[in-house]
Order: C-alpha cells, then sequence, then structure tokens
C-alpha cells in the first residue's frame, strides 16, 4: 500500500523507503511477502535481505554501529512500537507509527498500543504521527513527510529524559499494576 500511495501522490514522488523488518520477527501468517511483490519506491535494507529470505527461521544480528548511520540518513521513520521508534527519536527523526489491526492475528500493533501500560506515554505526541488503519495511512504518510523537520527538539529530548534517563516512579508504577492482577 505505501508504494502505491507513493506512485500516486506527487508529494511524495521522490521518496524512497528502506524496508527493515524487525531482526527477531516472528513468522506471520500472511499472504504477503516482500519478494511477492514488485516495488517501485521500496527496498529491503541490505543488512536484512540475507536472512528475509530464510523466511526468519533464525534471528540475525546486526551490529549496533549500523543503526545510527540508517536513522541519522533518513528523512524520517516509519516504525513499528520497537525500540526503532525511541533510537530515532534520539536523532530526532519524525516518526510514523503504524498501528494497523489486520484479518490474520489477534495481537496486532493497534491491540497493543491500546492496551499495554508500558505505551500509555506514546500517546497523543506532537512529534509522532500515526496510521491506524489503510484509510489514513495516505494522510499520515504525507504528514510525515511534510513535517520530517522538527523545530523543536526539546520537547523530544524531555519526552527521552523522561523515558531513558529518569522514568519516574516506572518500577514502583509496574509493581502496582502486577498486584491488581
Amino acid at each position: 500500500k505505501i508504494d502505491q500511495i507513493i506512485q500516486k501522490n506527487s508529494v511524495l514522488k521522490d521518496l524512497k523507503v528502506i524496508y527493515r523488518p524487525h531482526p527477531v520477527q516472528q513468522k506471520r501468517n500472511s499472504k504477503n511477502n516482500f519478494y511477492n511483490e514488485t516495488f517501485k519506491n521500496i527496498i529491503l535494507d541490505k543488512d536484512a535481505k540475507k536472512f528475509y529470505k530464510k523466511k526468519f527461521t533464525q534471528s540475525f544480528v546486526t551490529p549496533l554501529n549500523y543503526y545510527p548511520s540508517l536513522i541519522k540518513n533518513s528523512e524520517f521513520v516509519i516504525a513499528p512500537l520497537t525500540t526503532l521508534l525511541i533510537e530515532s527519536l534520539i536523532f530526532f527523526k519524525k516518526i510514523l507509527v503504524l498501528l494497523h489491526n489486520d484479518d490474520f492475528h489477534y495481537e496486532t500493533p493497534r491491540r497493543t498500543f491500546e492496551s499495554m501500560e508500558h505505551l500509555k506515554i506514546l500517546r497523543n505526541r506532537e512529534f509522532l504521527n500515526y496510521s491506524y488503519n489503510f484509510d489514513d495511512l495516505e494522510k499520515a504518510l504525507v504528514n510525515s513527510y511534510m513535517t520530517r523537520n522538527i523545530k523543536n527538539k526539546k520537547k523530544i529530548s524531555n519526552f527521552l529524559n523522561k523515558v531513558i534517563k529518569n522514568p519516574k516512579n516506572f518500577d514502583k508504577n509496574i509493581y502496582n499494576l502486577v498486584n491488581k492482577f
């Protein structure tokens, strides 16, 4: 769908997407496979390419020094609910968070985002854009592209300080949540 949106939208005509699947992604029950499709504007990350064809029968390890250049050289990042989201914020990148449900799996990004306590902090952040389904994907993609140059880095810095450097009462909150069950 992203490739089709790029092809038909003049604002995105020069956009190229590097697809990088999660290195320990579980095999999904889906008819879609990167190699079963032909893309004009999407390429598979070179580091992930050799493992993707193996259908994730094993996880792969990427040297940690690979990620900074990949993220730093991007215009913006399209990310699921993984550490890539936080890593991209460290580089002050605009992020489009994909929160789609699908017809195959119970556990989906949308359900996870809505139900997991530790993800509440990601809700309604102006430096994140969200796509909840295919109907809003084009608008979210264009908005992410158009607002990719973040002017107010202080809000991201404050957020990162809260999440990474000073997760105030995080352990106490988790303890209280667990005790409720």
